[in-house]
């Protein structure tokens, strides 16, 4: 009987603990995440808002997927309407290393690519 008591209360120790930490985990708020809501809220023009969503999508790409590609969705609509090649790039980039780390290498090796045509695009110096 004290063995069955014993083992039951490792089981709760063990289930309380992940629940707990995986709580933690999800929840997805850091210092970081704070504050670029934060400049993201606050943000006046175009440019700063693109930069506030690519740092957001890659620090919450970790804890929320969708949400990250969310970000990515905006800034790439941003830097379109603005027809900025930089942010292009950037943006491009994040993607092939979100999907890279998803183990989606296709489609990764496409958008790395495409991130290196526009930072070349971006950098061209005419003669």
């Amino acid at each position: 009987m004290q063995n069955k008591m014993i083992r039951l209360s490792k089981r709760y120790f063990w289930c309380v603990s992940i629940a707990i930490l995986t709580g933690l985990w999800l929840r997805g708020q850091t210092p970081i995440i704070d504050s670029l809501l934060n400049g993201l809220k606050n943000a006046n023009n175009d440019s700063a808002v693109f930069l506030y969503t690519n740092m957001l999508a890659n620090e919450v790409f970790n804890f929320d997927t969708s949400k990250a590609k969310e970000y990515l969705s905006k800034g790439y609509s941003l830097a379109k309407k603005m027809n900025w090649d930089r942010a292009l790039a950037q943006n491009y980039f994040a993607r092939g290393i979100h999907r890279l780390l998803s183990s989606e290498y296709l489609l990764a090796d496409a958008y790395l690519d495409t991130a290196i045509l526009f930072y070349q695009k971006a950098v061209w110096l005419p003669k």
